[in-house]
């Protein structure tokens, strides 16, 4: 392991202050790619439920344009059917990443002041920035 200056250090000591030391910024590295991800699902929610808004319509659209067709109005009404099904499924994607995003914060609120204190005794800055995360309606 590493010398430290402090004699008669055990060495699973050592052992456990050099992985906390290596986790630090794979633990960082981590928290971005997880922003990048949530990002990108949070705009292919959205992009999933334009398009289910966009088949209802067009579903609706097709039915009132051919009001004797009862094979038409059947397709579409499986349309709007599968549609709804769609954006039901987007609604809880979306209640998800919330979560995930609350249960990432708590994370934060205890792993960041940890990783603060440690990084400080070292020299290195240690603050876990606060992801710039864009609120949901």
């Amino acid at each position: 392991g590493g010398n430290f200056p402090v004699p008669n250090v055990p060495s699973w000591v050592k052992l456990l202050v050099g992985v906390f030391f290596a986790a630090v910024p794979l633990y960082r590295q981590m928290r971005a790619l997880e922003d990048k991800v949530e990002q990108t699902a949070e705009v292919a929610i959205e992009v999933v439920e334009k398009v289910a808004e966009a088949a209802e319509k067009i579903a609706d659209d097709v039915s009132e344009a051919f009001p004797g067709n009862d094979n038409l109005k059947k397709a579409a009404s499986r349309i709007k059917t599968v549609a709804d099904a769609i954006e039901e499924d987007a609604e809880k994607a979306e209640a998800l990443i919330h979560k995930v995003d609350e249960i990432t914060k708590e994370v934060d609120s205890v792993v960041g002041p940890i990783i603060d204190v440690v990084m400080k005794e070292s020299g290195e800055r240690g603050v876990i920035d606060e992801p710039k995360r864009k609120e949901m309606d």
